[in-house]
């Protein structure tokens, strides 16, 4: 099978070392934790906070990604940045340190790598993807898109970013748009019972809207077949370039002063044009399912992995304080 498309933006993310290569001083800068892959071996190195159950589900994703790839996977030591934001400037004043993070940004060199999420968020009730799309894409089959509500929906937690904030200002039939705030501390004392995201497929729009930075919700929006309304956003994930406007979804703008018209004019262009709105709906559906689903990022990790292996300029070796990681220790 061909690999999707954005698999050609790996060669890009590491154009910055294309010259100089991946020297073991330039490694040594940022991140939260440091990572060797030895003989199908790995070994980690934690020196840094990581929120949340992120590391733990990461470094679970590696795993898997070795025990499918075995001695394929060459000798490789890098850095994994599990924060929100990137955190390599992109400032041209020296050879950047290269670290591989949950999301990329235009002012950043920062290697994007697919997030935790893909194995499990057990603090907001997420599974692993690889059941917890299976779920959702089954769900989506319960409401047609023409029998779905004619209106735009997010929900989420309105207090990560501004972005967030702006949005739910157009929380207003005027504008066709309902916006939901979730406590995640109330929903867990009740079980997680109204977050069930194959029971959230029943708009025939969804918001796409990021946090402090990128957000994971954008695989599961995209995985109802309802029409994705992508507001726009300055983070990337390691999947999103290989997106079209108009094809996978509809671009509204972030600004202030036009979001919430932007929001009420795809609104109604969407219901006075069914079947081309729908077409986008399923479009981003069929894109999720056939070029995000486990199988292709697995891929892309060891894609990756294997390009930046060509890079290194130093022996890979066990980082100082480096512990043998296998599935028993996680």
């Amino acid at each position: 099978a061909l690999c999707p498309r954005y698999f050609a933006r790996i060669h890009e993310h590491l154009a910055p070392w294309r010259s100089t290569g991946i020297t073991r001083r330039s490694l040594d800068r940022l991140g939260s934790m440091r990572v060797a892959i030895l003989r199908s071996d790995m070994y980690v190195s934690a020196y840094g906070d990581c929120p949340q159950s992120r590391r733990a589900f990461s470094l679970w994703g590696l795993l898997l990604m070795l025990e499918r790839f075995g001695d394929r996977v060459p000798d490789v030591e890098f850095v994994l940045n599990c924060k929100d934001r990137p955190i390599v400037p992109r400032d041209g004043s020296e050879v950047p340190a290269p670290v591989l993070s949950y999301c990329s940004h235009r002012l950043s060199l920062d290697i994007p790598f697919p997030d935790y999420s893909f194995w499990g968020w057990p603090e907001v009730n997420i599974r692993p993807w690889e059941e917890e799309s299976q779920e959702i894409f089954q769900g989506s089959q319960d409401v047609e898109w023409s029998n779905r509500q004619p209106f735009a929906f997010w929900k989420g937690n309105l207090r990560m970013g501004k972005l967030r904030t702006l949005l739910a200002r157009c929380n207003s039939t005027k504008f066709g748009t309902l916006v939901l705030d979730q406590n995640w501390i109330d929903e867990a004392n009740i079980g997680y019972e109204n977050s069930n995201l194959c029971k959230q497929c029943n708009q025939r729009y969804n918001i796409y809207a990021e946090g402090a930075a990128w957000s994971a919700s954008l695989k599961y929006k995209m995985a109802c077949g309802s029409t994705l309304l992508y507001l726009d956003s300055e983070y990337d994930e390691f999947f999103t370039k290989g997106l079209l406007p108009n094809i996978h979804f509809l671009p509204i703008s972030s600004k202030e002063e036009d979001m919430c018209q932007s929001l009420k004019n795809a609104v109604g262009w969407g219901n006075s044009h069914a079947q081309q709105a729908q077409n986008i709906g399923r479009t981003g559906q069929d894109f999720i399912r056939e070029q995000v689903n486990i199988d292709q990022v697995y891929n892309y990790m060891f894609h990756l992995l294997l390009e930046y292996s060509k890079l290194q300029k130093y022996t890979p070796k066990i980082p100082k304080g480096g512990q043998l990681f296998c599935k028993r220790a996680i």
